[in-house]
């Protein structure tokens, strides 16, 4: 769970160059420690090929129906 100021920095970090940072850092939370970093890899490029605007937009728009739900 993120708060809005995490939110926020996450978008901008994603339209910035440490897009591959943060996804990284995102993805390694997620996975097992039995994954090989071959598996890791390919998932970390996969992610990459997003075009980072879109994903950052499809992030505000997770913050804006969450903010709507909060409300």
């Amino acid at each position: 769970m993120f708060t809005a100021e995490q939110l926020n920095a996450a978008v901008h970090a994603l339209e910035s160059s440490n897009a591959e940072e943060l996804i990284r850092n995102l993805l390694i939370s997620m996975v097992t420690p039995g994954m090989s970093k071959e598996q890791f890899e390919w998932i970390v490029e996969c992610n990459l090929r997003l075009p980072s605007n879109l994903m950052a937009s499809v992030s505000e728009l997770d913050q804006r129906q969450t903010r709507l739900l909060l409300d």
